[in-house]
């Protein structure tokens, strides 16, 4: 059970470091032909929202590590 919590876990950081990365480069992948239908680059889902979601994952997968 231990190593499913853990795999929860990492995947929920995993995801926060992918989305804080996708908001980092959101105007580079605006101007790339392929990365510009990433949903944060074209608008689909909102800067802030982006930046909350990845708080909470991050948060919810290593909060008892902080």
């Amino acid at each position: 059970m231990k190593v499913f919590f853990v795999f929860i876990t990492f995947s929920f950081v995993a995801s926060a470091v992918y989305i804080f990365n996708d908001v980092r480069d959101v105007e580079q992948d605006r101007l790339h032909p392929k990365k510009k239908n990433r949903p944060i680059a074209s608008g689909e889902i909102k800067y802030r929202d982006a930046i909350i979601f990845a708080v909470l994952l991050l948060c919810i997968g290593g909060g008892e590590h902080f």
